[in-house]
């Protein structure tokens, strides 16, 4: 058997390369998920109403509404501070994390 000592594991350089388009292909798969996520819950939709005899909505309506929900005024009550937004900011930031770490498309992760 071949056995590496483990300051010998350290010392490899085909273990510390980086692919260069790893960021890249990363940044594509976190915009992919995010893009992709609303049709995916319209096929899901549109499959329920097929299994319960209905029509169902179309499949980009999803789609439909994040442009209305992006579209409608921004309400803030008065006096309030930064951090009647933060919440918001962090989820997204959370669900962007989750897209760039989960090899979706690829074999490897961030």
């Amino acid at each position: 058997m071949n056995r590496l000592r483990a300051n010998d594991a350290c010392s490899r350089s085909e273990w510390t390369t980086v692919d260069p388009n790893a960021q890249l292909v990363n940044v594509l798969q976190a915009a992919t998920v995010l893009l992709l996520a609303p049709l995916i819950a319209g096929v899901a939709a549109r499959a329920k109403a097929w299994t319960e005899s209905r029509r169902g909505p179309s499949i980009l309506q999803p789609y439909r509404d994040l442009r209305k929900l992006l579209h409608k005024e921004t309400l803030r009550p008065v006096g309030s501070s930064r951090m009647f937004v933060a919440p918001l900011i962090v989820a997204f930031g959370i669900y962007l994390v989750i897209a760039i770490i989960l090899p979706i498309i690829t074999a490897y992760p961030l």
